[in-house]
């Protein structure tokens, strides 16, 4: 692959990635999917990440990226 076209790839892959940790936050402010420690039991048509095809590791490091570019623009 040509150096700009791995360039490109890297920032739609940071892109999409700040894109899913902002959107999985909003949708357990929303109430749509369980949160950390949430109560499991009472909700059962809450949704965690598993249902929805995600990891626990998958929203962590779309996390890390999206604080990262919070931090410090254009890393």
């Amino acid at each position: 692959m040509l150096d700009w076209t791995k360039q490109s790839v890297a920032i739609v892959r940071g892109c999409t990635k700040r894109r899913l940790a902002d959107e999985y936050d909003a949708a357990q402010e929303r109430g749509e999917v369980r949160t950390q420690g949430g109560n499991q039991t009472s909700k059962a048509e809450v949704c965690g990440p598993a249902e929805i095809g995600l990891t626990h590791k998958d929203i962590h490091e779309a996390r890390i990226v999206r604080d990262a570019e919070n931090a410090d623009q254009g890393i």
